[in-house]
């Protein structure tokens, strides 16, 4: 039996149809799906995650030799949060051990609502026991 072209070109149009819904099914996500947040993660723990991940980035965009630490955390009831990293240089590497100078804390305030960056400056040795004293003295008085 002889086919003619236009059963050819059927039979090409329904190849390439389905080659397309394959191809559109490998890409389509589901809305709900469609984030890379970890939804087994409670919301506050996104939420510190991002506190944090946002002032190791502006710590790394200031300079990118240095090694970051976040240290410690605190989100204000007006919109901000204030994190404080400890930043330092690496100095001298030996195999897989690492010699670094004296670093500095920084604190790093950031608006909660669009995710900028506020502040970003030199802070004392005592910063880190402040933030969390004032951090639990805010939110003891607020819960009450």
């Amino acid at each position: 039996m002889r086919h003619s072209k236009r059963h050819y070109a059927f039979a090409l149009f329904i190849f390439f149809l389905m080659l397309l819904v394959t191809v559109l099914g490998l890409f389509w996500r589901h809305p709900t799906t469609d984030n890379n947040q970890d939804t087994s993660l409670p919301a506050y723990v996104i939420f510190q995650n991002k506190i944090a991940s946002t002032a190791l980035d502006h710590c790394y965009q200031q300079n990118p030799d240095w090694r970051c630490r976040e240290i410690t955390l605190c989100a204000w009831p007006n919109g901000t949060a204030t994190a404080i990293v400890y930043a330092n240089y690496t100095i001298k590497c030996i195999g897989s051990t690492c010699y670094s100078v004296n670093g500095t804390y920084y604190r790093v305030v950031i608006n909660t609502t669009d995710w900028s960056v506020i502040k970003f400056e030199p802070a004392e040795e005592g910063i880190v026991q402040r933030v969390i004293s004032e951090c639990g003295g805010v939110w003891n008085t607020t819960e009450k």
